[in-house]
Formats: C-alpha cells, structure tokens, sequence
C-alpha cells in the first residue's frame, strides 16, 4: 500500500508490484526494467512517499518519468505495427458491406482500443495516481509531457478554453495552441491544433493522449499556477512550444510561426455528455 497524505493513494500501486510477472512484460522491455526497478526501490525505501528522503524521492520521480514514457512507447510500437493493418482491413470490408461497416471512426480508433483493453491500461491509471502523490510531496517537477509532438516544436495562436469538450469538434483555420482548463481525456484533438496545455492531465493512455501521439500533437500538463496564469496572459498571441525532456517552453513569437496540422481523421461520435520572463532569439520566454 502506498500512504501518502489522508491516505487517498493507499492501495492503488499493488498492480505496480505484481505488473513484472503479467502481460504488461512483455509488452515492452523496458516498461519490464522500470517495473522491476521500481518494485527494487520500494523495497529499500518503504510506501510512504512523504517519508522519502531527497535522494529517494529524485529517483522515485525518475522512475514515474520512465514508466510514463514506457507507456507512451507502448502506444507507439502498436499504432506503428496494428493502425496501417486496421486501415486496409477496414476499408476492404466498407467496400464489401452493404451497411459499410466498420464505420470510419472505429477504424481509426481500433488500436487504441487494442492498447486501452490490455493491463498497460491499468498501469497507467496507477502511474498518473502516483505522480498526483508525488507532486503533492514537491518530489516531481511542474510540467508533464504526454506526447512531445514534432521535432523542432510547434505553435500558433493561443487560445483559452473552458474545457476541451466544448471544442473537440471545431476546426481552427490557423495553427492554435490550446489552454484547455479541463479535459477529460475521452475528447479529440481539433483539426488545426497543434499543441494542447491543460492543468488538468489524463492519463497517458486516456483516448485523448493516444490521438495526440498518433497525430504529432504536442500535448503536456502544466501543474503550477504561476505559469499556467502566466500563459493566459499570452491569449490571442502567437507563440512557440517547444519541451526539453520533461520540460515545455512556451515564447512569444515575434511573427507567425508555422504550426503543425494534424492529418484529417473521422472522429468518434460525441460520448454525451514560474518567474518573470526573458528575451530569447527576439521573442519573450514566458516559461
């Protein structure tokens, strides 16, 4: 049992324990390494994270950072292996269904539910619990990156919204950055976004966190309040993301920047319901 706090951690990292000898192993190898390491550094140190010395608690926040990207390295090797398969099979079976199933949007959505079904799923649920106690203790940093995006960053125009479900189904026709204050995890990504902020992180394998990674998005977390604000500030400017491992820096751009349009997908149907900043290469460094 992990006891952190009131104690609303406890009994959630048991499945971390036990995940070395499950499916999850063979899934990938180093998600089997960062499991084996992290069950190694429980045993020297105890469950009770709020108990952990410096020294322990840098290694148990390295150690979330690389069960988060094991994870994330998960959903790639499927998408990369399962989606261009899924892709031809379904659109030979529309082809020859008078109903035309499967319909677009399960096609796209398939290894995704491939991912989501297996314990990789259950894991990640754990490992974004962790974190929440982790940071709770100061032993984590501000930022969490869930899909790093494109090479050489990305931006456009920042734009603050309420929450990401009120604007899944729109299509920006620039490049735009998105401050979402919520998000669920079961929305898509618009068309014309090329970055989603949010305070409010799902987990890695969330619906929303796999199309980010299938799309190129960049889509990160950002847990302090001072830089959150700051980044509302910078609402209708043009501004440049970039991340430095598990750090994501947000400019004021000078000019237009060339965002990245994630590729046309049919989406599934609706489910219903830091310190003062510096200039850098002639544009301001907010965070």
């Amino acid at each position: 049992t992990v006891r952190h706090g009131s104690g609303g951690c406890a009994g959630d990292y048991q499945a971390l324990a036990g995940a070395g000898g499950t499916g999850v192993a063979a899934e990938c190898g180093e998600l089997r390494e960062v499991v084996g390491d992290w069950v190694a550094h429980i045993r020297a140190h105890g469950w009770d994270i709020g108990s952990w010395n410096r020294e322990a608690a840098l290694w148990g926040g390295s150690l979330a950072e690389r069960l988060r990207r094991a994870l994330g390295t998960t959903v790639d090797r499927y998408n990369k292996v399962l989606q261009p398969v899924a892709e031809v099979l379904g659109a030979g079976l529309r082809a020859r269904t008078p109903e035309k199933t499967p319909e677009a949007w399960s096609v796209a959505l398939f290894t995704e539910e491939v991912v989501r079904g297996g314990i990789s799923f259950v894991l990640s649920v754990a490992v974004k619990k962790l974190e929440r106690c982790m940071r709770a203790a100061g032993h984590i940093p501000a930022w969490q990156v869930i899909s790093s995006g494109p090479d050489g960053g990305c931006g456009g125009v920042l734009r603050v919204v309420p929450d990401m479900a009120s604007v899944q189904h729109d299509v920006y026709e620039e490049p735009t950055v998105l401050l979402s204050r919520s998000v669920s995890g079961e929305e898509e990504v618009p068309l014309g976004v090329s970055c989603v902020i949010t305070p409010d992180a799902p987990d890695v394998l969330a619906h929303i966190s796999v199309r980010s990674r299938q799309l190129g998005v960049l889509f990160a977390a950002c847990f302090d309040q001072d830089q959150t604000d700051m980044l509302s500030a910078l609402e209708g400017k043009q501004v440049m993301c970039t991340t430095d491992g598990a750090t994501v820096s947000v400019t004021e751009a000078s000019g237009a920047v060339a965002g990245v349009t994630p590729k046309a997908t049919t989406p599934a149907p609706a489910s219903g319901g830091g310190g003062a900043g510096g200039k850098v290469g002639g544009s301001t460094k907010w965070c």
